[in-house]
């Protein structure tokens, strides 16, 4: 089963509808790009509140790498418990919103930008997590997908993350979208439980 490229997912029913299909992936690729993030990961030893780094492979909901601990969650513990174990960790109002707008918005830009070049674009927004602590942790991500050359949907996601509780702490989501060859914003939008703001560049 191949995913048909025009359908309007959900994260939830996007998951859902990978697991059961069959797409091709340049494992190659992704293990070169695994050595590059492992290797970066290296300065969350010598930098206080230095970035996690991880790699998703979503056909299968597990962490194929995930550099150190986030809300004081072992990494082992969050590679072995996969999307399981940190998905129901996500702010519920803030999961809403991921799984409804955010994840759709990020579908709706891939499907307009060749498959060859959806590795030149990073994705960025914010989350919200429980802690062990069962107190809520705001932190920023980036990250990249790797795509099905057949469909140009995601197959695996490789991003940092890091800790801005310190810095913000309100209800909204900002998701941007950034090409990195030129590093050009080429889109933001915030979403928030009540209404949602667009802001583009031209």
């Amino acid at each position: 089963m191949v995913i048909k490229r025009d359908i309007n997912f959900t994260y939830n029913g996007y998951l859902q509808n990978l697991q059961y299909a069959n797409e091709i992936t340049d494992k190659e690729y992704i293990h070169q790009l695994l050595l590059q993030f492992k290797q970066l990961s290296n300065l969350s030893i010598v930098l206080p509140n230095a970035p996690l780094f991880f790699a998703i492979d979503y056909s299968n909901r597990q962490y194929l790498f995930f550099s150190n601990s986030l809300g004081n969650y072992p990494a082992q513990e969050i590679i072995e418990g996969g999307l399981d174990f940190t998905l129901p960790l996500m702010d519920k109002d803030f999961y809403k919103i991921y799984n409804e707008n955010v994840f759709p918005t990020v579908l709706s830009f891939l499907r307009n930008i060749p498959q060859p070049e959806h590795s030149y674009y990073i994705v960025s927004c914010n989350h919200r997590i429980k802690g062990i602590d069962k107190k809520d942790i705001n932190f920023y991500q980036r990250y990249t997908y790797i795509t099905s050359k057949e469909t140009g949907l995601p197959t695996q996601c490789i991003g940092m993350a890091v800790d801005i509780s310190h810095f913000k702490n309100d209800d909204q989501i900002t998701l941007s979208f950034e090409k990195t060859n030129i590093f050009f914003l080429i889109r933001r939008t915030v979403f928030s439980p009540n209404k949602k703001r667009s802001f583009y560049n031209t």
